[in-house]
C-alpha cells in the first residue's frame, strides 16, 4: 500500500518550486489558487513570496483570504500564521484598504491549551496595528479607537508594540493618549518605557520632559531606569540636561551605566559633551563613557576629541 500523501507538505514543495523557478504568469496563477483554497499554514508560506515578487494584482485575493481564514479561525488558521503573513504581505505591497488591518487589530482567536484556552492572535494584532498606523487613509476617529483599545490590551506585547507604532499617528491624537497611559500606569515597566520614548519623540516639549522626569526617582528601579534611558537617548537638550544634572544623585552604579549608555544613542551634542566629561573621570565612569562613544567614532571630530582625552590619561583605558 503506497504511503499517504501529505497535502501540506506537497503544497510547501509546490511553493518552493515556484520560488526556485521564478516569477511568471503561470506562477502567479498558482499562487492565486493557493491563496483562494489552502489552509492558513500554507498561505503563510505563499504570502511572503507574493510580497517578494511585488504582485499587487493579488492584493484583493489576499484580503479575501484573510476574511476566509478568520471564519472558524482556530480550525482554518491555527496560531494565526496565515493571517499574520497576509497582513505583513499587504503592508509590504502598500495596500491602502485599512479595513483588513482594522479587522486584524480586533481579532482575538482562542485556542485550546492545557488547562483552558489561549489567545493566539497576539502577533496578528501587533502586525495589524503597525500596518494600520502607517496608512494615510485611515479615519482619525477610528484610528484613535483602535489605538486606545490596543494600548489597553490584555497582552503586554500588544500594549508595548501599539505604543511603539503610535509614533506614526497624528501628534494631536497620540500625545494626549500617551500622557494618559503614562498617568494611569502599566503593570509592565517596559510598556511605560515605550510610552516615554514615543512621547518624547512625538511631542518634543518641556511638558513631555517634565512628565517623564517625574519617574526618575521611582522606588521601582526598573521604571526609573526606563525613564532615565528614554530621557538620555532623546534628542531634546532639556531632557539631556535633566538626567546629566542628576547623574551624581543616582547612587546605583547600574543606573549610572544605563544613563551613560543611553546618552550614546542620543543625537544631541549635549549628550556627547557630557560623555567627554565622564571620559576624564575615574573608572568605571570613564569606561562606560568610552563604550557609549564608540558608535560615534566614525565622526572625525568626536574621534579626535576622544583620542585627545585618552592620551591625557595615565591608565590603559584605550
Amino acid at each position: 500500500m503506497p504511503p499517504r500523501k501529505d497535502p501540506i507538505k506537497e503544497a510547501f514543495q509546490k511553493i518552493t518550486k515556484l520560488r526556485d523557478e521564478g516569477n511568471s504568469p503561470e506562477a502567479v496563477i498558482e499562487l492565486k489558487t493557493i491563496v483562494e483554497k489552502q489552509s492558513g499554514m500554507v498561505v503563510a508560506k505563499a504570502a511572503p513570496l507574493i510580497a517578494e515578487w511585488y504582485e499587487t494584482a493579488l492584493c484583493d485575493d489576499l484580503e479575501r483570504c484573510f476574511y476566509r481564514l478568520s471564519e472558524n479561525g482556530a480550525d482554518r488558521d491555527p496560531q494565526c500564521w496565515g493571517k499574520v503573513a497576509i497582513i505583513k504581505a499587504l503592508h509590504d505591497l502598500l495596500w491602502q484598504d485599512s479595513g483588513v488591518y482594522i479587522s486584524g487589530c480586533k481579532t482575538v482567536q482562542l485556542e485550546p491549551v492545557r488547562g483552558g484556552y489561549e489567545d493566539s492572535a497576539v502577533s496578528l494584532r501587533i502586525a495589524s496595528i503597525e500596518a494600520l498606523m502607517q496608512r494615510a487613509v485611515t479615519d482619525t476617529t477610528v484610528l484613535m479607537e483602535i489605538l486606545a483599545d490596543l494600548i489597553a490590551d490584555d497582552s503586554r506585547r500588544v500594549r508595548a508594540e501599539a505604543v511603539r507604532a503610535s509614533i506614526y499617528g497624528p501628534a494631536e491624537i497620540v500625545g494626549p493618549m500617551l500622557r494618559l497611559k503614562i498617568r494611569i500606569g502599566d503593570e509592565d515597566a517596559r510598556v511605560l518605557g515605550n510610552c516615554f520614548d514615543a512621547l518624547l519623540a512625538k511631542v518634543p516639549s518641556q511638558a513631555s520632559v517634565d512628565l517623564v522626569s517625574g519617574f526618575l526617582f521611582e522606588e521601582d528601579e526598573i521604571l526609573a531606569a526606563e525613564a532615565m534611558a528614554s530621557l538620555a537617548s532623546s534628542s531634546l537638550p532639556e531632557a539631556i540636561q535633566k538626567v546629566t544634572s542628576n547623574y551624581d544623585e543616582f547612587e546605583d552604579e547600574q543606573l549610572q551605566r544605563i544613563l551613560l549608555t543611553s546618552l550614546g544613542a542620543s543625537p544631541a551634542q549635549e549628550a556627547v559633551e557630557f560623555l567627554y566629561l565622564c571620559l576624564e573621570k575615574d573608572l568605571p565612569d570613564a569606561k562606560w563613557a568610552l563604550t557609549a562613544l564608540e558608535p560615534k567614532l566614525h565622526n572625525d571630530e568626536i574621534r579626535e576629541k576622544v583620542n585627545t582625552i585618552l592620551d591625557r590619561r595615565d591608565d590603559d583605558l584605550k
